[in-house]
């Protein structure tokens, strides 16, 4: 769809452009009734050798079953809660990219899902949702979403784009394509999840899980097969992969890097966010 301008501050500031009332950015709960309590820890099964001298290992055929790690997502409710990390393998300049979320909130502010580069006309990349909807914005110009996505459920959430030409997608259907100046620059701030880089930050109050970006602007086909999916991990053009699988609340949690291909790019929450239950994948 055509480009407009953002408002409530962020992008206003740069696109010089009339601000929201103070109300219409206000931060708020995401709507996340019975998921505000981290989870207990994961069940761990060991292999423990017995002590009775009479009794032989498993032979080697045996398979042990082994608990899967909980399915869990960040939940951001307050403005200082997010997850920071380096941004030293994202996209820069106008290299093709896409970026995937789930994601539950009832947020109708401005807040991003993900943020990388600076708050400066068209060196930023964030993506995230205003007034209730998904966007894409380089500070400067700005790609609109048209289907609601804050109602409290999770949605698959998504932006593709190459050659100046971003489409977002939501649930696997494509929501609306722009043109849009793709000039990131990479910056000290590093990326965020949950908040946007610089300041003035706007965070989204959020439940946040399954976060990937890739190399390449990916088709509306392979995000609709594979949103439900695990990625391969070793797919050279998964650059990050967040699942979220850890447990407990709090500052300093690491958020551990999935894809194989910079396993050194790992997150650290900030803040007081929690790790909730999350989408199950496939």
């Amino acid at each position: 769809m055509g480009l407009r301008h953002v408002a409530c501050g962020l992008l206003s500031a740069a696109m010089a452009v009339a601000l929201l009332s103070a109300s219409s950015c206000g931060f708020s709960d995401p709507g996340t009734s019975g998921d505000d309590g981290a989870l207990g820890d994961a069940l761990t099964p060991t292999d423990r050798a017995s002590s009775r001298s009479d009794t032989a290992p498993p032979p080697p055929d045996v398979v042990i079953d082994r608990a899967p790690p909980p399915a869990n997502a960040l939940l951001t409710t307050a403005p200082d809660d997010f997850v920071a990390f380096p941004d030293t393998a994202l996209p820069a300049g106008g290299a093709a990219r896409t970026v995937e979320v789930w994601a539950k909130t009832t947020f109708a502010g401005e807040g991003y899902f993900v943020a990388w580069g600076p708050v400066s006309a068209t060196h930023g990349f964030f993506f995230g949702a205003l007034g209730g909807k998904a966007v894409v914005t380089n500070i400067g110009q700005a790609v609109f979403g048209v289907t609601p996505i804050a109602d409290g459920a999770f949605h698959h959430v998504a932006v593709a784009c190459e050659s100046n030409a971003c489409t977002l997608y939501v649930d696997g259907k494509a929501d609306a394509t722009g043109s849009m100046t793709i000039d990131t620059q990479l910056s000290a701030d590093g990326a965020y999840v949950g908040s946007t880089t610089g300041g003035p930050t706007k965070p989204i109050a959020a439940t946040i899980d399954e976060v990937r970006v890739w190399s390449v602007a990916r088709s509306v086909d392979s995000i609709r097969a594979n949103m439900k999916k695990k990625p391969d991990r070793n797919d050279p053009a998964l650059l990050l992969y967040f699942d979220m699988d850890v447990s407990g609340s709090g500052p300093g949690i690491e958020i551990p890097q999935r894809a194989a291909s910079h396993p050194e790019t790992k997150g650290l929450t900030r803040g007081n966010p929690k790790l909730v239950g999350g989408v199950v994948m496939e």
